[in-house]
């Protein structure tokens, strides 16, 4: 009799392990199918070259490693992983941005399969089903699963961290606790914020009341945390074998950790004076404006202490403001809209049928998920592991900015609860209406406050960077002109719209239009140095040349490694017939630049 109580339970267990491997494949390929079709529809639109920002950053990266330079010359400048992940694809299927994409997109795909096995081992399997069903058609995933930036990766790499920190709690285990810390190292080269979830879960659970001894807990977290560590410190020991520098993973952390804590910040990301947008500039300025502070050479790890340093008195002497500036973030995460900080979903309507289509949003996910993690505090013994992977990542959040995929790396979890808030909500229909109609009034009105003055999407970057691709790429300098209007007309503040509608009339010579434009930019931004040589060059074509020669002056002050500028000014002292400062200027741009054969050919000639 034993025996066959023995042999079925086993023989149920095993049909649970077949059940939920075959569900985690529908799931797999399903959300595998969604994305391949979007990547078709996306494949011809001008956005699929990587040209600005992020993607062309980590492209222009990934080529670099590809091509043989796997150590690299410097401090890490972004988060590594993907960068690698990248250029494996590259070195192996060459330079392929839609295979690149149908490949991420398999990680992607396995993310909405994790999170059915994850909710079905923290919570329950219809849980788990709706979770997952859910991330299937979460418009956000699809969006950014078909960018080249790290995020579908990031997320994998959360989920697949949450599943095994599950699979870990139920046991203790020797192996799970070193595979879990060699998961999160490995997360962390990809986004960092997940260090906290394994101190933190450590904290929580060695202050409960378990059936496991304090201990034998406390050994195992140990473990993690060191395993966690032991990767990580593989960056760290490369970036010192680079520079001889103890730098962690990167060399902008304290960048951005100014952009989301100073006097102008607004909780979203939102570039200092002078720094810039564009990735590849922007540690280069930042360095510039930090040595000219200080007045002397900065290492990266020196440059990033100044930024910190920078942000740290800010919090300090100005409390109250930081305090308000943490609500707006708070809010910001909260809130239902999508905070855009590079391409926008709504614009990619014009390129895709699914990004047309009512698929879900934060906005519809959020007020669920808030009940459900109430709703579920005390369940069992896993949810507080989700709290922890949660709110351990909100914290890091908070230190910084906030903006969608940055958000989308808890998505996880909060799926899980939305379907947990679901499922509680209307068996509650069934036992209490009471209370059912208590928790649908609470809903809505969770609705109404993550509503009220929801991000709003700004389309004016997008419509800026369609203008410069006609304005590069197509040479049509007519539809550009009218969609940086179109930009203007969206958002009449942005610098960057003004600046290159200001390339637009310089290219085409009409030269008291581009002055219009690169003045109006600099009113905006009196630090805008690219602004002051295009006028420099503006007035010198209206034989200005003194008026120039001060423009460039002052983009050399702001920007003393700008030699552009210093080029251009010494073709001006040329052409005022001033020979020696013009040889004088040519000498110093050499020295911030040396590689400059067509500067040298004109000292040789004189």
């Amino acid at each position: 009799m034993r025996n066959k109580v023995h042999n079925y339970l086993f023989h149920q267990i095993e049909q649970i392990k077949k059940l939920d491997l075959v569900f985690f494949l529908c799931f797999v390929v399903g959300a595998y199918a969604i994305r391949l079709l979007y990547l078709f529809q996306i494949k011809d639109n001008p956005f699929f070259i990587p040209r600005s920002l992020d993607p062309l950053f980590y492209h222009s990266w990934a080529i670099s490693l590809s091509q043989g330079n796997w150590i690299g010359d410097d401090i890490f400048q972004g988060m590594p992983l993907y960068a690698y992940f990248l250029a494996l694809v590259y070195k192996l299927l060459g330079v392929d941005l839609f295979a690149a994409r149908a490949i991420q997109m398999v990680f992607a795909a396995c993310t909405c399969g994790l999170i059915y096995l994850t909710g079905s081992c923290t919570m329950n399997r219809l849980c788990g089903l709706i979770a997952s069903l859910c991330a299937i058609l979460y418009k956000p995933f699809i969006f950014y699963d078909g960018m080249i930036i790290g995020t579908s990766i990031t997320i994998f790499l959360y989920t697949l961290n949450l599943f095994v920190a599950a699979r870990f709690i139920r046991s203790f285990s020797w192996w799970l606790a070193v595979l879990w810390g060699i998961l999160t190292g490995i997360a962390a080269l990809s986004r960092p914020g997940i260090m906290l979830f394994p101190i933190v879960t450590t904290l929580v659970y060695i202050l409960r009341k378990d059936h496991f001894s304090r201990s034998i807990m406390l050994k195992r977290f140990v473990v993690v945390i060191l395993f966690m560590f032991a990767v990580v410190s593989v960056a760290t020991l490369r970036n010192y074998m680079i520079s001889g520098q103890y730098v962690t993973l990167t060399a902008h952390s304290g960048l951005n950790y100014f952009i989301g804590n100073n006097k102008e910040a607004t909780g979203k990301f939102h570039a200092p004076a002078g720094v810039g947008r564009q990735s590849n500039k922007m540690y280069e300025n930042s360095r510039a404006i930090a040595q000219k502070e200080l007045g002397r050479d900065l290492t990266p790890a020196e440059v990033s202490a100044y930024w910190k340093h920078k942000a740290n008195q800010f919090i300090l002497y100005h409390p109250v403001q930081f305090m308000l500036l943490l609500g707006k973030k708070i809010y910001l995460f909260w809130q239902g809209g999508e905070v855009a900080d590079f391409r926008n979903i709504e614009f990619f309507k014009r390129f895709s049928a699914l990004m047309r289509a009512k698929l879900l949003s934060f906005y519809l996910i959020v007020p669920w998920a808030i009940i459900g993690m109430i709703l579920s505090l005390f369940l069992n013994r896993y949810i507080p592991l989700l709290h922890c992977f949660l709110w351990s990542y909100f914290a890091t959040l908070l230190m910084y900015f906030i903006n969608s995929r940055y958000r989308l790396a808890v998505l996880s979890v909060l799926l899980l609860f939305a379907a947990y808030g679901v499922v509680a909500t209307f068996k509650c229909l069934k036992k209490n209406i009471k209370i059912f109609s208590l928790l649908m009034i609470g809903i809505a009105g969770l609705y109404a406050i993550l509503g009220f003055n929801m991000e709003k999407p700004n389309l004016a970057d997008d419509y800026n960077e369609l203008a410069s691709w006609y304005m590069t790429d197509q040479h049509d300098y007519d539809k550009a002109i009218a969609l940086y209007h179109q930009a203007l007309r969206l958002d009449p503040n942005n610098q960057y719209v003004y600046f290159n509608l200001g390339k637009a009339y310089f290219s085409l010579n009409r030269i008291d239009e581009a002055l219009e434009q690169f003045g109006k930019a600099l009113e905006l931004n009196k630090k805008d140095f690219e602004s002051m040589n295009f006028y420099g060059i503006l007035l010198s074509k209206k034989g200005m040349h003194d008026r120039a020669i001060d423009f460039f002056e002052r983009a050399i002050s702001l920007q003393p490694d700008y030699y552009i500028a210093l080029n251009n000014m010494a073709a001006v002292y040329r052409l005022m017939g001033d020979e020696q400062n013009a040889l004088k200027t040519w000498n110093r741009s050499l020295t911030v630049n040396p590689d400059q054969p067509d500067i040298r050919s004109k000292l040789y000639l004189k």
